[in-house]
């Protein structure tokens, strides 16, 4: 049947789960799972590597999961080797008889709209492999924003300086090796560097949270290099800020990390 994926609930002894393990990638209740039923699948052979743990959608109000549990949780079973799935709710044609979404956090039951950064809060906020949309369908809003992050990269809506308007429309990617006070484009020292970048009337001006900043020829060799403040910073003689996201992307900032990328709008 082309079946690749196999959820077991209750009633399946280890040995059946081991072997059926050997057939296919067998998926596991992640906010349930207890640590003597993983060593029981181990014991009966089972390679726990091609198992993967889904946490539940919660279809009932006040009975989802808090982000930081399932950050916990998701700590011990990728030190096991599984991999790891979660929902976010739909923002159209929600799914019966309870009508109020399939959120595995129960946090973004009332934001069903905010589809990125659903998504982003459980891949980056609590390292989830994989991210599902629990009800049955998207708006088209939500079928954008779940194709943005899917390629890896969220608009970000912002006011620039009108000599800065070459950074709209550039994607730019975070390094992999993040800053928790800055993202730092790794195009913007690469295929997007500027000529050169003159020290104007934004040098030195303090980085509020959200600034985008461009390091001028003060800088040297890191001329050029574009940043977005996640934190507030002081002024730098050596940084031209250039603009500030919007209030509404400032909540994506935390969760836009490791390689994740932006695209200015």
């Amino acid at each position: 049947l082309g079946l690749e994926y196999l959820r077991l609930d209750y009633g399946f002894s280890a040995q059946r789960v081991a072997e059926l393990s050997g057939v296919f990638r067998i998926v596991v209740n992640a906010s349930t799972v207890s640590s003597d039923e993983i060593a029981s699948w181990r014991e009966a052979g089972a390679d726990v590597t091609r198992f993967a743990a889904c946490h539940n959608f919660y279809p009932k109000p006040y009975t989802g999961l808090a982000l930081e549990d399932i950050a916990r949780v998701n700590l011990r079973l990728a030190a096991l080797g599984f991999e790891i799935m979660a929902f976010v709710p739909g923002d159209a044609n929600v799914r019966g008889p309870v009508f109020e979404g399939l959120p595995t956090v129960e946090a973004q039951r009332g934001r069903a709209s905010k589809v990125a950064l659903n998504m982003l809060e459980l891949a980056h906020g609590a390292d989830c492999d994989i991210v599902l949309v629990g009800d049955p369908d998207l708006s088209d809003a939500g079928w954008a924003q779940f194709a943005q992050v899917s390629a890896g990269y969220v608009d970000l809506q912002c006011e620039l300086e009108l000599s800065y308007a070459y950074v709209r429309g550039q994607i730019h990617h975070d390094r992999p090796d993040s800053s928790v006070l800055i993202f730092r484009s790794q195009e913007s020292r690469t295929k997007l560097k500027p000529d050169s970048v003159p020290t104007d009337a934004g040098a030195g001006l303090p980085r509020k949270a959200g600034s985008i900043a461009v390091s001028n020829s003060g800088y040297g060799r890191y001329e050029g290099e574009l940043e977005i403040a996640r934190v507030d910073l002081p002024g730098d003689e050596r940084m031209n800020v250039a603009g500030h996201i919007t209030p509404e992307a400032m909540e994506l900032l935390p969760f836009i990390k490791r390689g994740f990328g932006v695209r200015f709008v």
